[in-house]
């Protein structure tokens, strides 16, 4: 299993762009170690861990004053909403939302960066399905 990727050098620095993975040749007991491993790196977020990474996020961010339930529900969609990816999907996306942005996300914003997290697994994913 090769990555390809295409390398540049610009003028501020090198830029490395991930372009898919090439199998030719691979033992079919490779692509079974490989299948596993991702199966087990997709696992789905378990919901505490969701709601941990959620709460986080929100302390580390502004937002319009809420109340009590408010927060309780926002948590619970949130968290739900972010079971169909992997646990460290979801406390990398909202860590670095939360390192780079003022304002809690609108959950699309959210949805945005687990996506684009979690794009390169999910292609590999497909190729050895």
């Amino acid at each position: 299993m090769t990555p390809k990727v295409q390398v540049r050098f610009g003028g501020y620095g090198t830029e490395i762009d991930f372009k898919g993975f090439d199998f030719n040749g691979a033992p079919e007991a490779d692509i079974a170690t490989a299948r596993a491993i991702l199966d087990e790196a997709n696992a789905l977020c378990p919901k505490p861990v969701a709601a941990k990474a959620v709460a986080v996020l929100k302390a580390r961010t502004k937002s319009r004053a809420e109340q009590g339930d408010d927060l309780k529900l926002l948590i619970a969609v949130f968290s739900e909403d972010l079971q169909r990816y992997p646990a460290d999907v979801v406390i990398a996306a909202c860590r670095a939302w939360g390192e780079n942005e003022m304002w809690f996300p609108s959950w699309s914003e959210l949805k945005g960066v687990c996506e684009s997290k979690f794009q390169r697994r999910r292609a590999l994913q497909e190729i050895l399905s």
